[in-house]
């Protein structure tokens, strides 16, 4: 079985990330996985702090890779894989959406894309990338609401988020999966600090090496859920 955390964030490219790239990618080696997917913020939080913000796309882009980029390079050197995926936020909306499929030459050609909605990006490249809702049902910070997922433009739901500082609604989520069964169903660790790593996993029969590979495993649902800590957790949502 091959172990990957597809849900991970780095200090490089996330305002709230508290670990470098290459840091993560060691600690991840050194639990025995063989692939994350750094998923950094792509919303209008992320990039306004930015000096070229509104100004220069190409600028923003290439920070938003830092942390992927640095990832990848030392992914290498240690024979593991890194997937480029992004958590995606439109304006004025409070549900994140983790999207795999999206590659570098796409984000320098859709200029500000994070803008879109998701019904909007859903119907443009529903088929050509996955849309999964990060996790859905949390409560949003501070207003006692909950993040609502929106099933008819996503493909996915993230069952599980280990970060320890937000909770899982699991009645909820398992309420929601029994209402939309096709749904793919994966869990991330949500990394963002050290104790968030190697929390969960995805478990492979073969090695998805870039996001390609990856989103073929998740439609035909060749996996395993890990929950090391929690495994009654994982095996609510096998």
């Amino acid at each position: 079985m091959y172990k990957y955390d597809i849900h991970v964030h780095t200090k490089e490219s996330s305002l709230c990330g508290h670990m470098d790239a290459v840091e993560i990618v060691d600690q991840y080696f050194a639990g025995g996985y063989q692939g994350i997917a750094i998923t950094d913020h792509f919303n209008e939080d992320n990039f306004r702090v930015l000096p070229e913000y509104k100004k220069d796309w190409k600028a923003c882009v290439d920070h938003f890779l830092c942390g992927y980029r640095k990832a990848s390079a030392r992914a290498g050197e240690l024979g593991m894989d890194a997937i480029l995926g992004i958590e995606h936020r439109s304006p004025g909306n409070a549900q994140d959406t983790l999207i795999f499929g999206v590659d570098e030459e796409f984000l320098y050609e859709h200029e500000y894309f994070y803008e879109y909605g998701i019904d909007e990006l859903f119907g443009l490249f529903g088929d050509d990338m996955t849309f999964v809702a990060a996790h859905p049902f949390r409560i949003v910070n501070g207003s006692g609401l909950l993040y609502k997922a929106i099933p008819q433009y996503l493909h996915g739901i993230e069952v599980i988020n280990a970060n320890a500082r937000h909770t899982n609604n699991y009645e909820l989520l398992l309420d929601f999966c029994g209402e939309y069964p096709e749904l793919i169903r994966i869990v991330g660790s949500d990394t963002h600090r050290p104790a968030d790593i190697c929390q969960v996993y995805m478990g492979f029969n073969d090695r998805v090496a870039d996001a390609a590979e990856l989103r073929i495993a998740l439609h035909k649902k060749e996996y395993i859920l890990g929950y090391p800590a929690k495994p009654e957790i994982a095996r609510m949502f096998a």
